[in-house]
């Protein structure tokens, strides 16, 4: 049964406590000692006594967990609690009581930025001065004063981002770290920039919330979301590219600039990205262009004619569905990135605002998390398979290309 850590005796730090408590795990276990699991798992008694004392990464103290029977999710928030509280503290005496914060985009000072980076080399193994020096091209010196605590400013970015990418963080997470530290850099300037006194908190809301771009239109969002589909499909498998359309008409039929949605999606199915694709639903497409004052028909000769489109390009078919509701915002989603771009009423959506979001770590409050689970995820699992019959008139009938009836209601079965 699965426990974590047991409270035991109070001790002098959030560090100690997570120390005895992992010392007790090990006891009790059937190997007694560090030097007894040393023996069971792949790392010396001395790492393993490292790890219950903080100065090394999360795998070797899950490893000694899952050997002790234990499960790790109970013991990883105690661990990053002791990690950052600890790295907090070190050499400069204990901070003002306030929550530990690790995400740079929530850091409203300099110090509490620094505090990040260092919470981030203390989990990344706490690399020695010397070490990162060698790895990074920088000074020593250079180094521990990037990451001295009672800096009154943030640190450059040309130091920062050396560090940033010895210690294993992606270029995207990297790009966080650079707004977060552009924010605190100058505040005046912000503001000045920004119109007034008031912009600097709000600038500060809108990174919390995820917001990575504001575009005047959706194609010229789309140009600039190109690079992010690339990554997906760079990832392979281990890619993701969700789409929610009116009618695809804007996405498959009028490539802009850089962008090209057929080739995108065909080449994110051929490299096995996760590729889920939503259209309106036929017989809900009228309604649409009714409320568009746009003729009958011309949503569902769009919806047509973007599916053709797809088959012509060997999409699978278990890749499309339709939605079981009208669309309120075209939405493409990646791993960490999304697009969205509003429809406003009345009229088509690709001449709108739009907007790029980013993955926070606040999964209640931030934009991405929203609208991956309740415009993504729910529509897709309310959506209807399109019937192998409809899939093939979509190329093959004779009046493909031109204004269509309506086609019979989609059964929602399993592909």
């Amino acid at each position: 049964m699965a426990t974590g850590p047991r409270p035991g005796k109070p001790a002098t730090t959030p560090a100690a406590n997570f120390k005895d408590a992992l010392h007790a795990l090990v006891k009790r276990s059937r190997f007694r000692s560090y030097r007894g699991l040393a023996r069971k798992i792949n790392y010396s008694h001395v790492t393993l006594a490292r790890a219950a004392a903080g100065r090394t990464g999360w795998n070797v103290v899950e490893s000694i967990v899952v050997a002790c029977g234990d499960d790790p999710a109970a013991w990883r928030p105690q661990w990053t609690a002791a990690i950052a509280a600890d790295t907090v503290a070190d050499g400069n005496g204990p901070l003002p009581e306030r929550p530990v914060i690790l995400d740079p985009a929530h850091a409203s000072s300099p110090a509490e930025f620094v505090a990040c980076l260092r919470a981030l080399k203390a989990t990344a193994g706490d690399w020695p001065y010397r070490l990162l020096a060698r790895h990074t091209g920088l000074a020593s010196s250079t180094i521990a004063d990037a990451l001295r605590l009672n800096r009154r400013s943030v640190p450059k970015w040309e130091t920062v981002e050396p560090i940033l990418m010895v210690l294993g963080v992606s270029e995207a997470d990297r790009a966080n770290w650079r707004r977060a530290r552009s924010v605190l850099a100058d505040p005046p300037a912000v503001a000045r920039n920004s119109g007034g006194d008031h912009a600097h908190p709000l600038l500060r809301q809108a990174i919390q919330l995820g917001l990575e771009g504001i575009y005047p239109t959706r194609l010229v969002a789309l140009d600039a979301f190109v690079e992010p589909l690339e990554r997906e499909i760079r990832n392979g498998t281990g890619g993701r590219i969700w789409i929610f359309a009116s009618s695809g008409k804007g996405l498959v039929q009028m490539p802009v600039g850089r962008f090209n949605g057929i080739s995108i999606i065909s080449r994110a199915q051929a490299a096995g990205c996760d590729l889920r694709i939503l259209f309106t639903h036929p017989e809900l497409a009228d309604r649409r262009a009714s409320q568009e004052r746009r003729p009958y028909g011309a949503i569902l000769k769009e919806v047509r004619l973007s599916l053709g489109d797809l088959l012509l390009a060997e999409v699978d078919r278990r890749n499309v569905k339709y939605c079981s509701g009208a669309p309120t915002v075209f939405g493409i989603c990646t791993s960490d990135l999304m697009l969205l771009n509003s429809y406003p009423f009345g009229v088509e959506a690709y001449g709108s605002y739009t907007i790029i979001v980013r993955r926070t770590p606040n999964v209640n409050s931030g934009i991405f998390h929203t609208y991956e689970r309740e415009h993504f995820e729910k529509a897709w699992d309310a959506g209807a398979w399109i019937t192998e019959d409809e899939w093939s008139e979509l190329i093959h009938g004779e009046n493909a290309r031109e204004t269509p009836k309506p086609l019979h209601r989609a059964r929602r079965k399993s592909a």
